[in-house]
C-alpha cells in the first residue's frame, strides 16, 4: 500500500478492524500472527523518525519477523542507485520494504522494481 487511497472503502474498514485485533490481541498477550523469523522486513530511511522507526520494528518482531534498518547514509536513493535499484535489490533479499522517504516517485518505483510488498513510512 503505497497512498491510502490505494484501498476501497471495504479493505479500508477490514485493515481498521484487523488492526482492532491485533491492539486487542497485544493487550492480552495474545500473538495472532508468529513469523517463525521466517519473514523479513527492510525500513529504509532519507526521513527520520522516531514513532515510525519504533512501531515499525516492534510491530514486526511482536509477529516473530525480523528487521533490517537503513538510515539515509546507508542507502543513498538517488546518489548511489536509483529507486528501480533499491526496490529490485531489496526485493530480492526480502518479504516487505517500509519506506520513509521525501518524493512519493521513489515509493511507485521501488514498488514496481521489488515485487513485494512496499509500505509508506509517512
Amino acid at each position: 500500500m503505497v497512498s491510502i487511497s490505494d484501498l476501497n472503502t471495504e479493505q479500508l474498514t477490514g485493515l481498521v478492524g484487523l488492526a482492532d485485533r491485533f491492539r486487542q490481541a497485544r493487550r492480552s498477550g495474545v500473538r495472532l500472527v508468529d513469523f517463525g523469523s521466517t519473514k523479513s522486513m527492510a525500513m529504509l530511511f532519507q526521513k527520520s523518525s522516531l514513532r515510525t522507526r519504533v512501531t515499525f520494528e516492534l510491530g514486526m518482531k511482536q509477529m516473530g519477523g525480523i528487521t533490517v534498518v537503513l538510515g539515509p547514509d546507508e542507502a543513498k536513493v538517488g546518489v548511489r542507485e536509483t529507486a528501480t535499484d533499491v526496490g529490485g535489490n531489496l526485493g530480492r533479499m526480502v518479504d516487505i520494504i517500509m519506506a520513509r522517504v521525501f518524493d512519493h516517485q521513489v515509493l511507485l518505483d521501488m514498488r514496481d522494481a521489488s515485487g513485494v510488498p512496499v509500505v509508506n513510512g509517512l
